[in-house]
């Protein structure tokens, strides 16, 4: 009985949360870094809403470690690149078409050009950042929703006109600047 109160000791100290205090230090450096505008983004999972559960098998074919409304990207390349005014994205797609885009085109989220509109817009009472994109490709218009947090965790979310919503959960770093 003593080690099993000893063991439910050790591992109630060891779950402690690690929360780290965000500064006004951390906030500053994290701005700076925003306001630069060069920034990628890098997801670890995709999280397709509607996709119809109903449908047996379909869980079979995702990556594994993967579920129906949470999709574990590791390992998949993919890529959403903020420069200025331009984006350039490269995102792995699960979900429904909800209207045909013609043939010979690819089933991910792609985009390398000049936005239609961007907000930004910081978020003081949770020191966060916002981006509202609203991107024109040849086959399909996107408006797009991403967070960006002081520790590096993003959320992106994608609304398309010709497919179902999906968002993606992952990390954003400053790209370093090109020597010339």
């Amino acid at each position: 009985m003593r080690f099993f109160v000893l063991g439910l000791i050790v591992v109630f100290m060891s779950c402690k949360s690690s929360n780290k205090l965000i500064t006004p230090k951390d906030i500053e450096n994290f701005k700076r870094k925003i306001e630069h505008q060069n920034i990628k983004v890098t997801s670890n999972f995709a999280q397709p809403l509607g996709i119809n559960s109903g449908v047996m098998g379909l869980e079979n074919l995702l990556p594994p470690g993967s579920t129906i409304g949470n999709i574990n990207l590791s390992g998949s390349s993919n890529f959403f690149i903020i420069k200025k005014d331009s984006l350039e994205m490269d995102l792995p797609y699960y979900g429904q078409q909800r209207m045909s885009r013609g043939y010979n085109t690819s089933g991910s989220v792609e985009f390398s050009g000049k936005v239609v509109s961007v907000k930004k817009e910081f978020i003081e009472k949770r020191n966060q950042y916002i981006f509202k994109y609203k991107v024109n490709t040849n086959t399909e218009m996107y408006n797009i929703v991403l967070t960006l947090h002081p520790n590096s965790s993003s959320n992106l979310v994608v609304n398309s006109s010709h497919r179902t919503t999906i968002s993606y959960r992952g990390n954003w770093e400053e790209l370093k600047k090109e020597k010339e």
